[in-house]
This record gives structure tokens, C-alpha cells and sequence, in this order.
């Protein structure tokens, strides 16, 4: 008896288009058909119909994008390029680069990475800022689209089937006419936009555009999309904005929070992803890190919640976009982007406690894939201090390092100040001797509090103080200590005076030499 074999991939193809081809071609033989369940029985093969068989144990191209979408999240890996299908394999082969993404990125794509075979176009060289305020080309480097849509994932552009095509907008104005017009006619001006206090009339010079949360990507125009060198024109006429003594603060940020938003997603829709992006976005950072300590101190203390927790939010969106950034632009230098030390400490100063405006992963899993020579710096391990100093209860030594703080880093750890001096007044309350009061003063010098404000602090706990010899102390052993829920919260007036001479020179980076 002659030995049977199964059938190979290629030649039951044949026999299935055979088969199609010819209908009346009569059935195969029992024998054959044995064959065939003994394949399918053993897994060998998987019947799809009558267009042939296909070997289950090789990736086909619907389970290879599959596999792509069900990849671990940006924030846990990091961006990361897509496995090439055929078709990329085809498309980069005409292009004469096959194992390269060195791709302009001024050609359109999707979320996918894939580009027409026929771009027609040159790459955008990626600019570096000299003096003068000018931006000037020095490379030809460029990031592959789905790189840069992976870092300005939290920005959420996106089509009816989650690619989202990169477009080079046209716009070279601030705001689009079309916009401006329609904005005009429904008299939806902000104050900052107005002509003589008109709510219907505005210029050019003055209107700029508003964050649209929803974005038919399909029906958008080039027109409506501002380019890169128009964002930054527009980046830096809001940021001025910042030292405005006519209008209070939280109407200037109200303006600004919502403007900035809409720079970010046109960054992202563009697949804008070099060195002046990361200039931009680090603007925007300290933009937020700033204001949050002035929004909590507008009204006699008092938090604004609301304004509060949305600015925590964007901020620290805007920071994860940042960070990606980094990883996805390759540095001009060796040592690496020059404030990425600086930037990544203020990840790990935003995320000290659980104060549930971050769902970023934990920060022991985090610092696996931080750069070494970011782990070295020394603006980076500052920030790590602070961390183990915060997470052992060590209220001296917190202390001790926010007087050493920038004005940027003394922001953030501002966040945690009420909560460091409760676990103060705790400790002194409990550890110290009835016998023995604590000079009110002293504990003022260490909380990094004026002495009013932390005889106040101290009623708000339940602690009484006395006075003796025309000197306030404060009594250990009390029982009425009580936490206080009620947000305490005053500017330390030593950090207050790191700040640059404004605020737009803080945001900048600008110092006064002098």
C-alpha cells in the first residue's frame, strides 16, 4: 500500500481553486476525504470554507493588528513601533528602506504608521532654538507617525475607526477665519479676545482657537490646523498673558488652560514630534506646575477644588506626554535632552502620595525604565530624597529639603506641606513631655510657617497653646488632637521668593543674571 501524506498548504489551495473554477468537476474519493479529517483532526490545518485551507499556526495579517492593538499601553513600555506587515514591508521597499521608519513626517498616515507609496514630499528638518527668539533647522531626524501618536495618545484624536491620519495644517493665523467668523456671529468671545469690550467683535492679532473636544478628523481641513511654527508664535502670546496685573489670575488661566489644550491636540494631529514640540510641551508643563500654586491661594486661602483638580489632571497628562516624548525623539546629545533630569523629578514629585488625579503605574515599577543617566542626575536624586523622606514620615527632613528646592520643585512639594505638618504636630503631640512645652516659634521655623499662621494651624487641630512671658508654646500630651479635614493653606513665603522676576520667565526658563 503506497504511504499517504498530508497535503501541503500550497497544494490545497490549488485543488480548492481548482474546484471553484471547475463545478462539475466530481467530488474527491472517500480515501481523500479520510486524508482530509485526519489532518483537520490533528490540527494540522483549519478549513475556512471552499476557498482553500490556511495553517492555523502561522500569523495572518488580521491577527498580527490584532496583536498590535492588544499591546501593553504607552505608559507601561513606552512608545513603540508596529510590527511591519506585508504591505509596510512593500511600501518601505519602494521607498529603498526597508529596515528603517526614517519617514517624513509631514506625510499623511494612520494610527498604524502606514504612508502612501508615492509621498511626493521632503522631510521636515527638526529645528533647535537659537538666540533671538528664532528656531533654526539643524537635522533631517525624523519620528515615525505612530511614535508620536503614542505619546500624544492622552490627547484622544480619534476617527470612527481608530486611526487617526496625520495632517500639515495651513492656518497662519491663531484662531482659523472660519471659527473666528462663526465665533463672532454666536458671541462667544472671551474677554481676552474682545475689541473695546465687544462680545461680537475681534481681529486676528487677538482671537485665538478653542479646544474642541470632539474632532471629526475626516471633515478637518488644513485650513482649520495651524503648523508648527504657528503654534509656538501662538504658545508664546499666552504664556505673556500670565503677567497680566488688569484681570485676576483664575480668569487668565480659565483663558489660557483651555488654549494651551488645543495647541497639544494640534501637536498631536500633525504627528509633531521633535525638538521644539518637547520645548513646547515643557513650557506647558511649568505653565501648570505654576498655577496650581496660585489657584490655591486666590481667595483667602481657600482651595478651589474644582479649577484645582483640573489643572492636576492636564498636568499630568501633559507630563506622561512629555516623558514619551523624550523617549521617542532621539536627543541631539549624548547626555540626552538637557531638562529631562528636571522633568522626570517632577513625576515623581506629582506622584508622592495617592491624591487620585494620576492613575500612573507605581513609581518602584516606574524607575525600572527611567535612563540611567537620569538616575544619576542631580536634580533627579533631590526628588528621590524627597520621596524617601515622604514615604518614611521623616517631617525634618522634608522640611529640610523644600528650603533647598527651585521655585518649580518647591510648587509641587507645596501639594503635601498640610499634610507633612499634621503628621508634625502629631508626632510633637505625642512624643513630647507635658513638662517640657515647645516654644510656638521653633515649631513655626520647621514647618516653614509664619507664627500666626501656625497658632491657627494648631487650633484647626484641636491643640491649644499659652502664652507665657509674652512667648506662645505649645503643650504636649493633649488629647483633643484631631486631624483636621478643613484644607489649610497659605504661600510659604520662601519659596515665593525663588520665583524669577515673572511668571512668563519662570515658564520660559529665563533667569535674571543679575
Amino acid at each position: 500500500m503506497a504511504d499517504t501524506f498530508p497535503a501541503s498548504h500550497g497544494d490545497m489551495s490549488r485543488q480548492s481553486n481548482s474546484h471553484d473554477n471547475n463545478r462539475d468537476v466530481p467530488k474527491p474519493s472517500s480515501s481523500n476525504n479520510n486524508n482530509n479529517n485526519n489532518n483537520n483532526s490533528h490540527g494540522e490545518f483549519d478549513s475556512i470554507g471552499r476557498h482553500g485551507f490556511m495553517d492555523a499556526r502561522n500569523s495572518h495579517q488580521q491577527n498580527s493588528s490584532r496583536k498590535r492593538n492588544n499591546r501593553p499601553t504607552f505608559w507601561q513600555r513606552g512608545p513603540i513601533a508596529p510590527s511591519m506587515s506585508w504591505r509596510d514591508q512593500s511600501r518601505l521597499a519602494e521607498m529603498g528602506s526597508r529596515n528603517s521608519y526614517d519617514i517624513p513626517d509631514d506625510v499623511h498616515g494612520d494610527a498604524a504608521g502606514r504612508r502612501p507609496q508615492s509621498t511626493g514630499t521632503q522631510p521636515n528638518a527638526e529645528p533647535h532654538w537659537e538666540k533671538g527668539g528664532k528656531w533654526r533647522s539643524r537635522s533631517n531626524k525624523s519620528v515615525p507617525p505612530v511614535r508620536a501618536l503614542a505619546a500624544y495618545s492622552d490627547v484622544g484624536v480619534q476617527d470612527e475607526g481608530n486611526l487617526v491620519t496625520s495632517i500639515v495644517g495651513t492656518c497662519q493665523d491663531m484662531c482659523p477665519v472660519r471659527e473666528r467668523e462663526q465665533r463672532q456671529r454666536l458671541r462667544d468671545l472671551a474677554i481676552f479676545e474682545r475689541i473695546n469690550g465687544k462680545t461680537d467683535e475681534t481681529s486676528a492679532t487677538l482671537a485665538v482657537k478653542r479646544f474642541c473636544r470632539t474632532i471629526a478628523v475626516a471633515e478637518l481641513q488644513p485650513s482649520d490646523v495651524r503648523p508648527q511654527h504657528v503654534l509656538w508664535e501662538t504658545l508664546q502670546y499666552l504664556l505673556e498673558m500670565t503677567d497680566r496685573r488688569d484681570c485676576t489670575f483664575e480668569s487668565v488661566h480659565a483663558f489660557l488652560f483651555d488654549r494651551t489644550r488645543a495647541v497639544r491636540q494640534e501637536l498631536s494631529m500633525q504627528c509633531i514630534a521633535n525638538s521644539q514640540a518637547i520645548t513646547m510641551i515643557e513650557e506647558i508643563v511649568r505653565f501648570h506646575i505654576m498655577s496650581e500654586r496660585e489657584l490655591q491661594e486666590q481667595i483667602a486661602g481657600l482651595r478651589n477644588d474644582a479649577d484645582s483638580q483640573l489643572n492636576l489632571q492636564q498636568l499630568s497628562k501633559s507630563l506622561l506626554t512629555l516623558l514619551n516624548l523624550y523617549s521617542a525623539v532621539e536627543a541631539e546629545a549624548s547626555s540626552g535632552w538637557a531638562h529631562e533630569a528636571e522633568f522626570h523629578g517632577y513625576y515623581v514629585l506629582l506622584n508622592l502620595g495617592d491624591r487620585g488625579h494620576s492613575k500612573a503605574e507605581p513609581l518602584a515599577l516606574w524607575f525600572r525604565r527611567v535612563r540611567s543617566l537620569v538616575l544619576q542626575a542631580p536634580a533627579f536624586m533631590y526628588c528621590r530624597r524627597v520621596l524617601r523622606c515622604y514615604r518614611s514620615g521623616n517631617y525634618k527632613g522634608f522640611f529640610d529639603l523644600a528650603q533647598k528646592a527651585s521655585y518649580l520643585q518647591g510648587c509641587l512639594m507645596e501639594l503635601y506641606f498640610g499634610e507633612i505638618r499634621t503628621l508634625a504636630l502629631r508626632a510633637i503631640n505625642c512624643g513630647g513631655y507635658k513638662t517640657h512645652p515647645f516654644l510656638l516659634g521653633d515649631i513655626a521655623e520647621l514647618l516653614l510657617m509664619k507664627e500666626d499662621d501656625t497658632e491657627e494651624f494648631c487650633k484647626t487641630h484641636g491643640l491649644i497653646t499659652c502664652l507665657d512671658k509674652g512667648q506662645l508654646y505649645l503643650t504636649a500630651k493633649q488629647t483633643t488632637f484631631s486631624p483636621s479635614i478643613q484644607t489649610f493653606r497659605h504661600q510659604c513665603s520662601l519659596i515665593s521668593r525663588k520665583r524669577a522676576p515673572t511668571f512668563f520667565q519662570e515658564i520660559v526658563g529665563v533667569r535674571d543674571k543679575n
